[in-house]
């Protein structure tokens, strides 16, 4: 459409030009003939003025020849005139220039001949004595003469401006007939062009601007909504093709906007559905955060009761903690489900166990077994790699969030656990191998719909299941997202009424050199004892210092440390503890390790660590912080951290900390206990 339209913005052009070309030749014309009569009436004037000066000549000569009869016999005057008689000759001789008396020679010289007959009459009486007889004769003879000068001199100036004056008078018709001709020249040039213009403009108005018109008023009464786009092609071959392209474009624009406004309500009811489920969602994590806040907050004001027995405080107390690891567990899903959704979800590859993290994943999850009736088992299916390099943090949750459903929605039966390494597209160095885990379950079962659905964030089977079984509903959403972050991904196969089987592959690295394994390694199949919350923990000896500025942070960690067998001093800030350590390394006396919160008043734990840095301190720094974000264990190690833990501290985490960075005669006790 735009060639076509190039194309014809090229045709009023060449219209345009060629009406120019003709008013520019035209106007050539008539300055070449303007020009003519120009040079014509230039030359009319020249013949004038040399006709005027005939005339005067000859006025002149007559009235010489006056003065000079009257001048006979007075030798001065006489004198007198024949100067003059002079002067005429030289300007006599000086029309001999004009080109129309070149022709006129011998009028010329009979009228020079006079004049010198005339002079030489004055020269002769001069050498007379004016007394002597001979005088007088000669002044009468030539007063008898003078006479017949005088017709000889204006006979000879009306011969000599006779042609001349012929001339100019035929030379004046001419003109006079030229200067008709030219302005009838200059009408009839000026009514054919603008007849040629009047001609060329109704053409271009008949067909180009008139069709352009048509299809102009149409394009707005379609734009105005008035009517739809009929329009017969008129007009030369390009506004033809125009009009045809408009006519398709209207029809293609026509229908876009129906699908526009289609698309347009799909969309609009998608964010209603949308806004609906995180409305859902946002009601679900009300109830999934203040369920547990109201056990946490009313089973802690019952253990401040003065008269409660110590064993209803003792199962108070674990109750508290229950609820308080399920709503940490929720806030973590919202965080995770926020990295995703902002693109900073990592991972951090390192060397682990397989085997190691199944044994862990089924020891946490027995327990819960247990209390609803069902068999929890794990197998492995041939040989498995006895290390392999992936994130076993990560991979750990995954595992967590499949058992933790799967466990959550069967109601009897059994939840299995399985794991082996195949070959796989999707998984290994080059697509060779991917290691497999499967978590089938005898529960309730989905849906193809509502496996379309469970992945999504925010949405779990419906509603009833959320209020029913409880739980975010952010599980799958982010092991889903982990598992492609690992190299693999998480599918799920399901029948309403006989269960569901979740299955999710991860890279395992290479795996070149590394020893496989057919069964658990035996200080693995005894199982780990599950940590409880009575007793102090392992004896320890040692002195640190706690960089905290919340006071009731302080005291917890305070006591845990303390019940350990750790001597315990404590900083307010950053300022405090940087003051503190240095003094007690200068006075021989150092903290074994250096706790230290990262976001504290007056100076954070960033900053304190770097100055203990640069003063040289070489002790262990161990940060406590709050933020879990990618990116903030390394900003704590380049810091000069040695160590980073995150709240809230898990008390078998910190006395392994303890462990690590106390002397070695106290660590081994550690780790001996």
């Amino acid at each position: 459409m735009t060639q076509r339209t190039t194309r014809i913005r090229h045709y009023l052009a060449g219209i345009v030009a060629a009406c120019s070309l003709g008013g520019l030749l035209l106007a050539f014309e008539l300055a070449f003939l303007f020009q003519s009569f120009d040079l014509r009436s230039s030359a009319l004037r020249a013949r004038s003025e040399t006709l005027a000066e005939l005339a005067a000549l000859e006025r002149r000569g007559g009235e010489w020849l006056a003065r000079a009869g009257a001048a006979l016999g007075a030798r001065e005057a006489s004198r007198a005139a024949r100067d003059e008689a002079e002067d005429l000759r030289l300007a006599l001789r000086e029309l001999a220039a004009v080109p129309e008396l070149a022709s006129l020679s011998d009028e010329r010289a009979r009228l020079d001949a006079v004049l010198t007959l005339a002079l030489e009459g004055l020269e002769s009486g001069t050498a007379l004595a004016p007394e002597s007889g001979l005088y007088a004769e000669h002044v009468a003879g030539l007063r008898r003469g003078w006479p017949d000068l005088a017709v000889s001199l204006r006979a000879g100036f009306s011969r000599l401006g006779a042609p001349l004056a012929g001339a100019l008078g035929a030379q004046e018709d001419e003109l006079v007939a030229s200067r008709a001709r030219l302005w009838r020249t200059v009408v009839l040039s000026a009514l054919a062009y603008a007849g040629l213009v009047l001609l060329l403009w109704r053409f271009t108005v008949a067909r180009l601007i008139r069709p352009l018109q048509a299809l102009t008023r149409e394009a707005r009464g379609v734009h105005s909504g008035e009517r739809a786009f009929h329009l017969t092609p008129d007009g030369p071959h390009e506004v033809r093709l125009l009009t045809e392209s408009v006519a398709n474009l209207v029809t293609n624009l026509t229908g876009a906007r129906a699908n526009l406004e289609q698309k347009v309500l799909e969309r609009t009811a998608e964010l209603e559905r949308a806004n609906r489920a995180k409305n859902e969602f946002l009601a679900n994590m009300s109830h999934e955060i203040r369920t547990p806040m109201t056990a946490i907050l009313g089973y802690a004001e019952l253990c401040l009761a003065p008269d409660i027995p110590e064993t209803d405080r003792r199962r108070y107390a674990e109750i508290i903690h229950t609820n308080g690891e399920h709503l940490l567990s929720v806030i973590n899903d919202i965080l995770d489900v926020s990295k995703i959704e902002a693109g900073r979800m990592t991972v951090e590859p390192t060397v682990c166990a397989p085997f190691e993290i199944v044994s862990e994943v089924r020891a946490l999850m027995e327990v819960r077994a247990r209390e609803k009736g069902l068999e929890l088992t794990v197998e492995n299916l041939g040989a498995i790699p006895e290390v392999v390099r992936t994130d076993p943090t990560r991979l750990r949750q995954i595992l967590l969030n499949l058992l933790n459903n799967a466990l959550k929605f069967t109601e009897k039966g059994r939840v299995v656990l399985r794991f082996r390494l195949e070959a796989g597209e999707g998984g290994g160095e080059g697509g060779a191998e991917r290691l497999l885990f499967e978590v089938e379950d005898t529960g309730v079962g989905l849906t193809p719909e509502q496996i379309e659905r469970v992945f999504h964030p925010f949405v779990q089977a419906d509603t009833s299941t959320t209020r029913k079984y409880g739980g975010s509903g952010l599980g799958l959403t982010i092991s889903k997202t982990l598992a492609g972050l690992l190299g693999g991904d998480l599918v799920c196969t399901s029948e309403p009424g006989r269960g569901s089987t979740f299955r999710v592959w991860i890279d395992p690295g290479p795996l070149e050199g590394v020893q496989r394994l057919e069964e658990f390694p035996r200080r693995l199949l005894a199982g780990r004892p599950l940590r409880t919350l009575a007793g102090p923990g392992p004896a320890l000896q040692g002195r640190v210092l706690l960089a905290e500025d919340v006071a009731v942070n302080r005291r917890l960690i305070s006591t845990i440390l303390l019940r350990a067998g750790i001597r315990v001093e404590e900083a307010e800030n950053g300022e405090v503890a940087l003051t503190k350590t240095l003094a007690a390394r200068d006075a021989g006396r150092p903290y074994d390790i250096v706790f230290m919160d990262i976001q504290m008043p007056v100076m954070d734990g960033y900053e304190a660590t770097r100055r203990l840095r640069q003063a040289g301190y070489l002790r262990p720094v161990v940060a406590l912080t709050s933020h879990s974000m990618a990116g903030e264990r390394q900003r704590c190690l380049d810091a000069g951290c040695d160590e980073y833990m995150t709240k809230p501290l898990d008390r078998l985490v910190l006395l392994q900390v303890l462990g690590r960075f106390l002397p070695r005669d106290e660590a081994e006790e550690h780790l001996a206990a």
